[in-house]
């Protein structure tokens, strides 16, 4: 008896392993090619993000710095990957927000009476694995990116405001000790200073020394001052021996009445060497808004994040309030909440598509409203909103 080989088998098996084969080929191609440049979107816009927040932290720093009173402001540190079922993501990228050593801004009259105020620079460094970007600096007033490795000046996102009209010096020593890292949205907490040394001491002409990141080589302050009751008189790069990377601004005043130095702390009141020479009410004061009922409040910061489109998209507010209030009312599409905090942020989940958004907050001075529409994926700062403001 003869037996026959049986080879139906054979072609489903062949076809089976070359169709295995072309889907392990396709999905090494995806992880190579797609994964990373979907990544890289994901890291890019969380980098839009983070310059936002990072504007609204220089902002607050002046802010508190003026007014004598606290700011809130949240940045967020770090973003997530999508989730991924036949691929795998790298480590999300995190970021490390974080203040540095402290230099001293040094003011001497004609008596040879000198004046020590130390300062520190807040950096801001994110850890991507996609996208190259340098670590963003808080200036004395001037937030700019530093492309460490590129051998180019740094890129400048907002303009220093330390010189009003080329008449006044507006510093705001930044003091205190932080860092945070992670993903997370971490609230950073600015206050003005109670206790301080009085600047009103010195007489005649100043000679003023200002610690600076940004050098001769970038050529930034002696193009960004125009000479008046102010005058620019060069740089000195190897003013503070302890760190290369510092410079000292030498500015001239022609009186004590063109210089106003106040000292902010991050998370608590200032530690250091500090100094309160103000142009705002004085906390505590009779006519400190905070203690007059009728004062209307306000949003002193407002943002509205929309993250990217989902079935059910979350949607952030984050805002800090000034002046007497007794409620806020947030509402998002069909959905909203309430809060009775002066400082915090809230979620609600939206669906997708483009939505009427507003916050409102009353006191028993009166209202203020901001309303504005938000598409998929956009940050609203509180000039994106359109605000009223109407009395009790």
């Amino acid at each position: 008896m003869r037996f026959s080989r049986d080879r139906r088998g054979q072609s489903v098996v062949v076809g089976t392993v070359i169709l295995f084969g072309f889907l392990i080929v396709a999905l090494s191609l995806y992880q190579v090619q797609v994964v990373p440049q979907e990544n890289g979107q994901t890291e890019f816009e969380h980098f839009e993000e983070v310059q936002n927040d990072l504007v609204e932290l220089r902002n607050g720093i002046s802010s508190a710095g003026s007014s004598e009173r606290p700011q809130f402001v949240d940045v967020k540190l770090g973003t997530s990957y999508r989730t991924r079922t036949f691929t795998t993501n790298p480590p999300d990228p995190a970021g490390t927000l974080r203040t540095s050593d402290a230099y001293p801004i040094t003011i001497t009259d004609d008596s040879d009476t000198t004046v020590n105020v130390s300062t520190r620079f807040i950096e801001y460094r994110p850890r991507y694995n996609e996208i190259e970007s340098g670590s963003t600096w808080y200036d004395n007033s001037v937030l700019y990116l530093d492309e460490t490795n590129s051998n180019r000046p740094a890129v400048i996102i907002e303009d220093q405001n330390i010189l009003v009209d080329n008449d006044t010096l507006r510093l705001t020593a930044v003091q205190n000790d932080f860092s945070a890292s992670g993903t997370r949205r971490v609230a950073v907490e600015i206050y003005p200073t109670t206790n301080a040394t009085n600047l009103s001491e010195l007489n005649g002409t100043l000679d003023i020394r200002i610690p600076t990141r940004l050098g001769s080589g970038d050529s930034y302050w002696n193009e960004s001052i125009e000479n008046g009751s102010i005058t620019y008189q060069g740089m000195n790069d190897s003013a503070y021996p302890s760190s290369s990377e510092v410079s000292a601004l030498l500015l001239q005043a022609d009186s004590p009445d063109n210089v106003t130095v106040n000292s902010v702390g991050i998370q608590s009141e200032p530690t250091g060497e500090t100094a309160k020479n103000n142009v705002g009410p004085v906390r505590g004061s009779e006519s400190s808004s905070d203690n007059n009922v009728d004062t209307k409040p306000t949003f002193n910061t407002l943002t509205a994040n929309s993250s990217k489109p989902k079935s059910n998209r979350n949607f952030e507010f984050t805002w800090s309030i000034e002046g007497p209030f007794d409620q806020i009312t947030f509402v998002a599409g069909a959905e909203s909440t309430t809060s009775t905090v002066r400082s915090g942020s809230a979620s609600l989940d939206i669906g997708n598509g483009k939505k009427d958004v507003s916050a409102t907050v009353e006191g028993p001075g009166g209202t203020e409203e901001c309303t504005a529409d938000i598409k998929n994926n956009e940050f609203l700062n509180k000039s994106g909103f359109t605000c009223t403001v109407s009395s009790a």
